[in-house]
């Protein structure tokens, strides 16, 4: 709907006298702080290890080695049954 003729197409208000130096140091201050150049952070990016997840990685790097002992041992029982099977004549 156009404005009236005459009429003014928007008002101006302004701060109240309380607000006006707050909001104006805030302000200020936002605008010294955009003008700051960018600063890296340099810290660390994630958070250490728990307890608790340092426990777990301990119990699978101990369950790995387990599994390579067993892994070892199931490889060297498929040779000697192959062998067997090649060297010994049928029951």
């Amino acid at each position: 709907m156009a404005d009236p003729v005459g009429q003014p197409a928007s008002t101006t208000e302004s701060l109240s006298g309380w607000a006006a130096p707050y909001v104006t140091g805030m302000l200020a201050k936002g605008e010294a702080l955009a003008n700051q150049p960018y600063q890296a952070y340099g810290g660390p990016l994630t958070a250490g290890q728990s307890g608790l997840q340092t426990q777990a990685f301990q119990g699978l790097a101990g369950i790995n080695v387990q599994l390579r002992r067993w892994v070892g041992l199931l490889q060297l029982a498929l040779l000697l049954a192959q062998r067997l099977r090649t060297t010994c004549p049928p029951l």
